[in-house]
């Protein structure tokens, strides 16, 4: 056996050893700071950009600026189907979790609330907001 061959499991386990350890260092950081990642900013960010798509869409909705609109509540939500917790009788809806936020919206002293993917989809849930308390 020359020199080369018999380095080559040493390389080898090293290497998976470096591996190892950078992957273990990598989730106790993301453990003990999860603030500090991408993927928290991530969220806040759609969280943002759905909420203003809500607000703009009440506003256009109820012919008021998006700017009287208050936004009482942001929560986020796993739907049990694409119809985002408000389907519609005769529809059919892909059953598949689907991850969200409902939001709940105070214009002109009534609430409305809506619900929301990640993405586009966006849906007032009721046709006749509710009564502010």
């Amino acid at each position: 056996m020359d020199k080369k061959t018999s380095l080559t499991p040493i390389v080898i386990v090293v290497g998976i050893a470096s591996a190892i350890i950078a992957l273990v260092v990598s989730i106790f950081l993301i453990l003990t700071n999860p603030n500090q990642f991408p993927t928290r900013v991530k969220s806040e960010s759609v969280q943002a950009r759905v909420v203003d798509r809500v607000r703009q869409d009440l506003a256009t909705t109820i012919g008021v600026k998006a700017e009287d609109i208050s936004v009482v509540k942001t929560e986020s939500k796993q739907w049990p189907d694409t119809s985002l917790g408000c389907s519609k009788p005769g529809l059919m809806y892909a059953q598949v979790i689907t991850p969200g936020y409902s939001v709940i919206l105070v214009a002109q002293g009534k609430t409305f609330v809506y619900h929301t993917d990640l993405e586009r989809n966006i849906t007032l849930c009721s046709n006749t907001p509710l009564p502010t308390q």
